[in-house]
């Protein structure tokens, strides 16, 4: 991302319902702070930003674990 929250261009959004795929895949997503992935779905716009919502654990690809 070009800058941290809350000034990044794009939002990454794992919405509670679809958290639990997610840490069974990726393990806390608090670990991938920092991380380089690779989001993959449909760029919608929330209050001004651009955001892709990942509806299960596969739109999500870890490039690079930190």
């Amino acid at each position: 991302m070009d800058d941290r929250f809350p000034k990044q261009s794009l939002t990454l959004v794992v919405w509670e319902d679809d958290l639990a795929e997610f840490k069974q895949e990726h393990g806390s997503l608090q670990q991938l702070v920092n991380s380089k992935v690779c989001g993959k779905g449909t760029v919608s716009e929330y209050r001004g930003r651009s955001q892709i919502s990942l509806y299960n654990a596969f739109s999500l690809k870890v490039v690079e674990r930190k």
